[in-house]
């Protein structure tokens, strides 16, 4: 679900051409992650998803 609302909201900073990733595409992704939102990455993961689910009525994507 995180890959496909960072897809959604910063396609140019995270793309992901799979639907499922390796550990080692996993391990990327993350550091890009820490990378762009610093300390606040988990915030940022937890505000995100609230806000697409609420956004879609909390159905998922």
């Amino acid at each position: 679900w995180m890959i496909r609302i960072l897809e959604k909201y910063y396609s140019k900073k995270f793309q992901i051409d799979t639907k499922t990733i390796t550990e080692k595409q996993y391990d990327i992704l993350h550091e890009k992650i820490v990378d762009y939102f610093g300390p606040y990455a988990g915030y940022a993961q937890q505000f995100l998803f609230k806000m697409e689910r609420e956004n879609y009525q909390k159905k998922w994507l």
